[in-house]
């Protein structure tokens, strides 16, 4: 495909292209370990609003199983294996839903607490701050 940019912002041209394979070693040579990081955090973000959710219903067990299933993913995400920006971002968002199960699991008895506090920073993490 082309896109074509004309405007205030300037031109230019971008061309992009596909290729399938099943070939893994070629999927992994060609891996773009930055936006994998970034899809797998958006991804993990997205479990946290199945988790509020929950919480919202009164099932801080179920909360708390999707915490930790959005853990265990984003820790097996490609992108934290490999240094650099991407994986340190990938690595501080686990970091991130380990303080979630914690909050959970230390308000039990008050889930409004947990998901106040976790909300505020799951939609900063959307938002890329």
């Amino acid at each position: 495909g082309e896109v074509k940019l004309d405007g205030d912002r300037g031109a230019g041209t971008f061309s992009a292209g596909v290729r399938y394979t099943r070939d893994v070693a070629v999927v992994e040579r060609n891996r773009d370990n930055e936006a994998q990081g970034k899809a797998d955090i958006a991804v993990s973000t997205r479990k946290v609003e199945q988790a509020m959710k929950a919480l919202d219903e009164g099932r801080a067990d179920q909360a708390a199983a999707e915490l930790k299933e959005a853990k265990s993913r984003l820790a097996a995400s490609p992108a934290a294996a490999e240094g650099g920006a991407s994986a340190d971002a990938v690595k501080a968002q686990v970091r991130q839903l380990e303080a979630y199960e914690k909050t959970v699991a230390d308000s039990k008895d008050d889930s409004r607490r947990a998901k106040k506090a976790i909300q505020e920073s799951n939609i900063n993490t959307q938002k890329g701050k």
